[in-house]
Parts: structure tokens; sequence; C-alpha cells
């Protein structure tokens, strides 16, 4: 495994020779949010308070994210695991993780504001069907670990993500909290991650990781 902290997602990215990369078979993509003035639509928080409104280093200009994309796309040919608060198209598979502790709060699996799309694009990849994956994911924030941030997506959630599409190697390139790392490590796959974010502990990670 290689992980990277306060590290550039597309710097990290380069980095990793194209041998490997084109080894990768799955690709978690979560990537910040971009608002040019500054305002907080779900923007990265950090340990202890929210970034200042004029400090823009957890938004991410839309054609920077493509540029990321583009590099990977052009190397792997991997099935992507994008999250998303609103509609997409052309994936070949729509999901719904569900964030709340009880199905009461969700209507016949629509969508509520607070919960959101899981999109799984195959590039031709067979995927396990058995035991399947139901459109709901009911996956609560939070569950059994404090997090400060709201966003955060939880292990378990990676881990039957990963196990439907009988992952090996892995790149998220905004791993945030690292929860994706977790539930690689927990299923013994290979996964090379960052976060631009200094100030986040994978306090899991054995010893013998390779920090970039």
């Amino acid at each position: 495994m290689t992980l990277g902290i306060g590290v550039d997602a597309l710097d990290f990215v380069k980095s990793i020779p194209e041998k490997i990369l084109r080894k990768i078979d799955t690709i978690p993509w979560d990537p910040p949010y971009w608002d040019p003035n500054g305002k907080d639509r779900g923007a990265r928080l950090n340990r202890h308070k929210k970034l200042d409104k004029h400090d823009n280093r957890f938004f991410m200009d839309p054609k920077i994210k493509e540029k990321i994309r583009t590099y990977i796309e052009e190397r792997t040919n991997a099935v992507w695991i994008v999250f998303s608060s609103d509609p997409l198209k052309g994936y070949d598979y729509e999901h719904i993780w569900f964030k709340g502790d009880s199905f009461g709060s969700m209507s016949a699996g629509r969508q509520t504001r607070n919960d959101e799309y899981v999109y799984i694009k195959t590039n031709g990849k067979k995927l396990n069907i058995l035991p399947g994956l139901p459109r709901v994911l009911h996956f609560p924030v939070g569950f059994g670990v404090h997090m400060p941030r709201r966003c955060y997506k939880p292990a378990g959630l990676y881990n039957r993500l990963y196990k439907h599409i009988n992952s090996e190697f892995i790149l998220d390139p905004f791993a945030g909290y690292g929860m994706s790392i977790k539930a690689a490590y927990d299923l013994g796959l290979t996964i090379y991650a960052c976060d631009i974010d200094e100030t986040v502990e994978w306090d899991f990670k054995p010893q013998y990781l390779e920090v970039w």
C-alpha cells in the first residue's frame, strides 16, 4: 500500500509507475467541491475548525478534476465508483447511499436531501452476481466511530462495494479520513491513496505501510 497525506492528487497519481496504474481495477471517486466564492457547500473541514472562507485549498476547479480523471482513464481500465449529490448520466448502475439511522425517513428508496447517489461504471468488467448490490445502501454516517465531517463515508460502505466489484488494486486520490483505505486493509486488498489535507490522521494504518 502507498499512502500520501498532505499530497496533491495529480502529483500523487503521476508518481505511481504506469505498470502499477495498469493493474488498478477500482477507482473510488469523491473529489472536493468547487465554489469560487468560497461558500461552504460541503467543503472539507479539519479536525478543529472550518477553513477560512478565503482559503480555497480544499475546493477544486472542475478543470483540475477532469485533468486527474483523464490521466487515470488513459492508463487504466478500472471500475469507477462515483459519489454524487446530484443525478448523473452515462453510468451502468445507480444506487443510493442512505445515511440515516433507520428507513423511516426515506420513502420508496428515493434519494432525500442528505443522501447521495453512488454510480458504478464497469468498463466491461463482470461484477459479483451474488450476493449482489441493493439499490439502497444503508450505512449510517458515524456508525461506531466519531468523525467531525458529516460527509465521511463508512468503511462498511466501501467494503460492500469492493466485494461487489471483486476489487484487488484500488486507487483513491481523495481519501479524506481514510475509510476507503481501512476497508481495503480489512479485506487484504492493495490500495494507493492520498489526501491533500495534512490534518487527517489515518490511525489504523499498519507500521509497514509506505507513506508517500
